[in-house]
């Protein structure tokens, strides 16, 4: 195993247990009587993530897409696509047509208008592309000279394109101006680019049987010897890691080569690859063979740097499923027996499944069927164990999570998704945090989930506005049970309520600064946002001091209350009842008894303000249960 370990920053949704089955049933996505297999390149994606399925099959020079396994619809007329994906979900393809094309479908909209990224003058061939972190779509095509009746490469080209547009051009190889007499054979991106900051990787064969690698630190504009090989068919893929040792540097990369050698064994190859502060370096850590020949076809998903990776390859007629950790490989699935061509894809940010195309020839038909498999070989020696807190007030970053880990070959090195390589972290915010744990031979993946804490909503304020001068009245808000209030008033007195989820408040004179807040503190000290109502003060000629308070009995009340005031002289007064939206609900006349016998009547639960007037005003509030 690598000295280094995974920078998690972008794989997110690791998981500690794996589903139930290794894989899902196969579904055949699309039937022809017409492929192109001589031209088929298993460099080509046909089949991405956004995070559902997204497919293309070609036809008779037509490309045909189909999302989430939907049936297929024709897109453009054309050949020889490929797709990529990036961190948005946007769906990018190239294809042949009249030269090399490009089109964008956004994740929520349809495909646009394809646009021409090869020069006019020359005739462009299997385009390959990624994209990387920051957007950009990184293309890669071969050029032959047709018009002297030559069908072999004799260049590579690379264009890069951001927000729809060609930003670089360049070559990469040139049999004319390296005086090579050998002719390009196959060619290939790396994927995924999404792992790496700014560097491209790619590697292509010549006719001479050698692989050559080559990388870019500049965007596409120059491109620098990474190693040669003796082989043919190259596959490349890339993912990211962070360095256990001193010095720090600023990110490192794990660039793996896929090829055949001379007899047709697969073999493999992956280097450490990183930019320090004064350096740029590369090392090949030798080759290993992971499958006997001869292999009829293969292909290469991306890295889990630096534990390896799933592939595809034929043999013998038989389409088999892989997993590679660098130097060893375990054959996983045997996906079928009469397979012609394959395709794989990167699932986007989860290190579970890997999804599988390909091709059958049946009863004279060429059927493209679908299927997923488990991507990473359980390992059980090593355990986890752990105990974690959720966050106690919303928003706040009070979480932690702490690990016990038994088994395997200690002692354990531990990579969470924050950059922590302790095996507890702390002072966390609510989120989704993922754990590699290694030891010198196993490794497991770990997914923590820290809940946000409920927030405390506390509702508008309902009371009265506008109000007179020197008018006493009540408001109340609706909050947590358990909780406490601080009412504060601007313009008035708070008379009663403080802690309480009610205030009753006295107006003062007419002001335009007049209102009414509350923050709501729940029983776990944690507070919510302030809640503020203002409030219209209208003049009155009414003395404050002839405002009397009434005596209620019950109150609360479900059925019926008594209401007691002084009117030794039976007076006549009118009692009106009025709700928190200030709208008079009930109306009784003619009071001359110093007892009022009030009735529900049907009136909802909730407060309600009641006003005795006649030859003195009372004012209370009622609450119905």
């Amino acid at each position: 195993m690598s000295k280094y370990g995974i920078n998690i920053k972008y794989l997110i949704f690791l998981l500690l247990f794996f589903f139930p089955g290794n894989s899902s049933g196969q579904t055949k996505i699309f039937t022809t009587d017409s492929i192109n297999l001589k031209e088929w390149n298993y460099n080509q994606r046909k089949i991405v993530r956004n995070p559902e399925p997204c497919i293309i099959a070609e036809s008779k020079n037509e490309i045909f897409f189909s999302y989430n396994l939907g049936n297929p619809v024709k897109i453009f007329d054309g050949k020889n696509a490929s797709l990529a994906v990036d961190l948005k979900s946007d769906i990018h393809i190239v294809f042949e047509d009249n030269g090399i094309r490009y089109s964008l479908k956004p994740y929520t909209g349809d495909w646009q208008t394809n646009i021409l990224i090869s020069d006019s003058s020359e005739t462009g061939h299997s385009p390959i592309a990624d994209c990387d972190k920051d957007g950009n779509v990184h293309i890669v095509y071969g050029v032959s000279d047709s018009e002297n009746g030559n069908t072999e490469y004799s260049s590579l080209k690379y264009v890069r394109i951001y927000d729809n547009q060609v930003q670089i051009s360049s070559t990469i190889y040139d049999m004319e101006a390296e005086t090579s007499p050998y002719t390009l054979v196959n060619f290939t991106i790396a994927n995924h680019l999404v792992f790496d900051d700014e560097t491209i990787f790619m590697a292509y064969q010549l006719s001479n049987d050698s692989i050559y690698v080559k990388f870019s630190i500049d965007h596409g504009t120059t491109w620098v010897p990474g190693g040669v090989f003796r082989g043919t068919d190259p596959k490349l893929s890339i993912g990211t890691g962070s360095h256990w040792s001193d010095p720090v540097i600023e990110y490192a990369v794990f660039p793996v080569l896929l090829f055949l050698d001379m007899e047709g064994n697969l073999i493999n190859s992956y280097a450490e690859f990183y930019i320090s502060a004064n350096d740029t370096n590369l090392w090949w850590m030798g080759e290993d063979q992971i499958q006997d020949g001869p292999i009829d076809g293969f292909c290469i998903d991306d890295v889990i740097g630096p534990f390896g990776y799933s592939y595809l390859f034929q043999k013998d007629g038989t389409l088999y499923h892989a997993f590679s950790d660098l130097s060893h490989s375990t054959i996983m699935d045997t996906i079928t027996n009469n397979a012609i061509v394959s395709s794989i894809a990167y699932k986007q940010f989860n290190l579970f499944k890997v999804d599988v195309v390909w091709f059958e020839k049946n009863d004279g038909m060429y059927e493209m069927y679908y299927q997923w498999f488990e991507k990473i070989p359980p390992d059980p020696s090593l355990k986890l164990t752990s105990i974690q807190s959720d966050i106690v007030c919303y928003g706040a970053s009070n979480g932690y999570i702490q690990t016990n880990v038994t088994g395997g070959n200690p002692p354990y090195k531990y990579q969470w998704s924050t950059g922590d390589t302790t095996a507890d972290i702390s002072n966390l915010p609510a989120g989704t945090y993922s754990l590699i744990i290694m030891d010198y031979s196993h490794h497991i993946y770990a997914l923590f989930e820290i809940p946000e804490s409920t927030p405390i909503e506390t509702s508008d304020i309902l009371g009265f506005t506008p109000v007179d001068s020197w008018y006493t009245t009540y408001y109340i808000v609706s909050g947590t049970p358990g909780s406490v209030f601080d009412w504060t008033v601007t313009g008035g007195t708070l008379l009663d309520g403080q802690g309480s989820d009610s205030a009753t408040i006295r107006w003062h004179n007419v002001t335009s600064s007049a209102k009414i807040s509350v923050i709501e503190t729940n029983k776990d000290g944690c507070k919510g946002d302030k809640v503020t109502s203002p409030i219209i003060i209208l003049p009155s000629n009414v003395n404050p001091a002839e405002i009397h308070t009434l005596k209620i009995y019950p109150n609360p009340f479900s059925d019926n209350t008594k209401i007691h005031f002084l009117n030794p002289e039976s007076e006549p007064y009118q009692l009106s009842i009025i709700n928190l939206s200030g709208k008079t609900v009930k109306i009784l006349n003619g009071i001359k008894e110093e007892i009022i016998e009030l009735n529900r009547d049907g009136l909802p639960a909730g407060l309600y303000l009641i006003e005795l007037k006649g030859s003195q005003i009372y004012r209370a509030k009622i609450v119905i249960e």
